[in-house]
């Protein structure tokens, strides 16, 4: 039977257990972010720019969320995309959806294909790309 320390100096405190529970989510975003840069070859979903979301700058990528975190969506990688810098700020003023065969933004998985649609000059919607598997498109 292990003995167990009552001493100060051998107790965990709550900052250990806090800096200890940081580092592990700080290692499993990381480990979801190289997941995301392998599936999409740093590459946007939308327009099939190359983009790279660890570079520094303005023209950086962007792993973008399908379903915002705010709204709950998740930090894995079914729920992000990767998006050049035009297509995610398109995707903020309502210029750019995803969707999956017509479905709504809800039970969309990023690891399998998705539909783009983008607004015209008359503010309608259309199918601008439709993958069949993650940079896959139809005519591929």
């Amino acid at each position: 039977m292990a003995h167990k320390s009552f001493f100060k100096h051998d107790m965990e405190t709550r900052v250990d257990v806090r800096l200890k529970e940081e580092a592990e989510a700080d290692s499993t975003k990381r480990r979801w972010d190289a997941e995301i840069d392998a599936r999409d070859n740093k590459t946007c979903r939308a327009c099939g720019k190359r983009t790279n979301p660890d570079e520094i700058g303005l023209l950086r990528g962007h792993r973008a969320h399908i379903v915002y975190a705010s709204a709950g969506g998740s930090m894995e990688p079914r729920n992000r995309v990767t998006l050049c810098p035009r297509c995610h700020q398109d995707e903020h003023k309502d210029r750019l959806r995803f969707t999956r065969e017509g479905g709504p933004y809800v039970g969309i998985d990023a690891n399998e294909g998705l539909e783009f649609w983008r607004k015209d000059a008359h503010g309608d919607w259309y199918l601008f790309k439709r993958e069949v598997a993650p940079g896959q498109t139809e005519r591929d």
